[in-house]
């Protein structure tokens, strides 16, 4: 292939797994962007430039948890590529048959070249759509391998005592003996794991009692300033304190929900553990009374299908004395143990925040959107002509599109000898210098257009979340949904008073 599509629109892909080798991600990309580079100054006698290289660190298993390939693809289905530049087919993915049939449906539907330094791929042409789906289903092949004996290598490990987390547990602190990886004591934490079981086993406190004490302290946890509940029952089940190892705990599966497939990580009782190398902080004897008097304590969960969100507003409504989320809180009637009007409150210790019942709020959530409706419709201008706008956009695409054209002249004259070097770059600069200024101007038409889309789509959205508040009997999962189209955060706030006397809520809705 001695000239491009179009060189102004090929891109160039580079990708480098984490798991990829001994060399570092830096030494790998700049080995492969040489690669590329070296192919097309001999192909087209320039580099690729700068902002037509994609660079992406992420394993190869699927598209979906690749942002840069995403933006690439987007692209290509809006024909602003005409030739992808990779180091070799695999460099696209590794996934298994979803993916390689999307990529496969979109380079042939889009007649977007695939270019590398071995070979040229047109997926118009059937003998190179069967090798592309053929070496992209090998490399989902190499993957699953090495996957499967990734794992099969971390099990055993496990099986020897090892400990193989990825970082250091509350108590201790990862270190190497004869070269097989364990832990060590950390004195200082390990006296607060064992006031933990001493304060549970011996006093009887509970994990918010004890949450509470140790902040009291001033003891902070591993991961923040402050001891929750949740990080103090994390360490009373760990086994590594009783010095044991374990594996597979949460094993991630895929599983599809509402048409969409997700990976989850439930609790397994498949799983290993095995004594470990390190030394224990905690006796057998003192594990055992903490298991005893956790098992008296355990009550039945009032959600039984955990994937189904009961609060409407989680993940949005968060107190704004503490900053902290609100908590979502079913009340049970004393007598019947019937459930009645749940309620949000904030749990943080010592916070001034009053909470109120889950109907109210949601009521003043609907209040506030139709206030901001009523302020969108009063501030809605008349929308201008666009045949104006359309016919400068049909201008300046036409005078890019010859542009193009003459840049692909110019590497013909270069390459026949009727330009010299000299007069090639000249004009080449020319070309791009007006060819950015006519993309500046298009990008700018595009986001003015973008823009009223962008705020019709907002306003239909927010009639249907307004709606959806009417209702009661309002699905709360896909409220939740609805809500987070238009809203990213709610602040709320409510003083305390005389008990049962009424207070206002102050609440403040922070939109997309």
């Amino acid at each position: 292939m001695t000239s491009p599509p179009a060189f102004i629109k090929t891109y160039a892909y580079l990708r480098k797994s984490r798991a990829d080798g001994e060399e570092s991600v830096e030494e790998v990309l700049a080995k492969h962007e040489r690669m590329i580079q070296d192919y097309a100054v001999r192909t087209w006698k320039v580099e690729i430039p700068e902002d037509h290289i994609f660079r992406e660190v992420a394993s190869g298993e699927t598209i979906a948890s690749r942002p840069m390939i995403q933006k690439l693809i987007g692209m290509i289905q809006r024909k602003e590529v005409e030739a992808v530049l990779c180091v070799d087919l695999q460099r696209l993915s590794r996934g298994d048959l979803v993916d390689v049939g999307e990529l496969s449906r979109l380079f042939w539907t889009t007649k977007c070249k695939i270019l590398t330094p071995v070979h040229s791929y047109d997926l118009s042409d059937e003998h190179d759509r069967k090798f592309f789906e053929m070496e992209l289903m090998h490399g989902n092949d190499y993957l699953e391998y090495t996957k499967k004996i990734m794992s099969r290598g971390r099990r055993q490990s496990v099986l020897e005592g090892n400990y193989i987390g990825s970082r250091d547990p509350y108590g201790y602190v990862r270190v190497f003996v004869d070269k097989k990886p364990t832990l060590a004591v950390n004195p200082k934490e390990a006296e607060i794991v064992k006031l933990i079981f001493r304060l549970y086993t011996s006093e009887h406190l509970g994990p918010h009692l004890i949450a509470d004490r140790l902040n009291q302290m001033g003891i902070t946890s591993q991961k923040s300033d402050h001891w929750s509940p949740v990080s103090v029952r994390t360490v009373l089940e760990n086994t590594l304190y009783i010095g044991k190892v374990s594996w597979d705990r949460k094993k991630t599966v895929k599983e599809y929900r509402d048409g969409k497939l997700v990976k989850t990580r439930p609790r397994s009782d498949d799983y290993i553990i095995v004594d470990g190398k390190h030394e224990a902080i905690i006796d057998l004897e003192t594990w055992n009374k903490a298991r005893e008097i956790a098992s008296t304590r355990a009550h039945p969960s009032a959600r039984h299908d955990r994937s189904k969100i009961v609060n409407p507003l989680s993940g949005l409504l968060f107190c704004k004395d503490c900053g902290y989320m609100m908590s979502y809180k079913q009340c049970y009637d004393h007598k019947s143990k019937a459930p009645i009007n749940p309620i949000y409150i904030c749990t943080t210790k010592g916070c001034p925040c009053r909470g109120a019942p889950v109907y109210f709020v949601l009521g003043q959530v609907k209040d506030n959107l139709v206030q901001y409706q009523r302020t969108l419709d009063a501030n809605t201008e008349t929308a201008p002509d666009n045949s104006s706008v359309t016919s400068t956009r049909e201008i300046l695409e036409k005078e890019l599109a010859e542009l193009q054209r003459a840049q692909n002249k110019l590497y013909d004259l270069l390459e026949r000898g009727i330009y010299s070097e000299e007069v090639f770059i000249d004009r080449s600069a020319k070309n791009k210098a007006r060819t950015d200024s006519i993309k500046k101007s298009l990008s700018e038409i595009a986001e003015k257009d973008k823009t009223k889309i962008d705020r019709e789509n907002f306003k239909a959205s927010l009639q249907r979340c307004i709606d959806m508040l009417a209702m009661e009997d309002a699905d709360a999962q896909t409220l939740n949904l609805q809500l987070k189209t238009i809203i990213s955060r709610i602040s709320y706030q409510r003083a305390k008073g005389p008990t049962r006397a009424f207070t206002p809520i102050q609440m403040t809705l922070i939109f997309m």
